[in-house]
């Protein structure tokens, strides 16, 4: 029987990155939810008119935070 602690780790992917470190965010990606708010947005005002600030309007502003 073998020992778990004697079992080498696997390689490291090459195409990931090293532990501890990150990318840096494209634009692209930090467009993506401020697109979707303003989608959001526009279509809560579309759909409830004046209406859209008592309430979708935060659910929009939730939904894009999450995004």
């Amino acid at each position: 029987m073998t020992d778990p602690a004697d079992a080498t780790p696997p390689a490291a992917d090459a195409t990931q990155p090293a532990t501890g470190t990150t990318r840096p965010v494209t634009a692209l990606q930090a467009a993506i939810p401020l697109g979707l708010l303003v989608a959001l947005l526009a279509g809560s005002v579309r759909l409830f008119g004046d209406a859209s600030s008592s309430g979708p309007n935060q659910i929009a502003l939730m939904l894009a935070a999450a995004a």
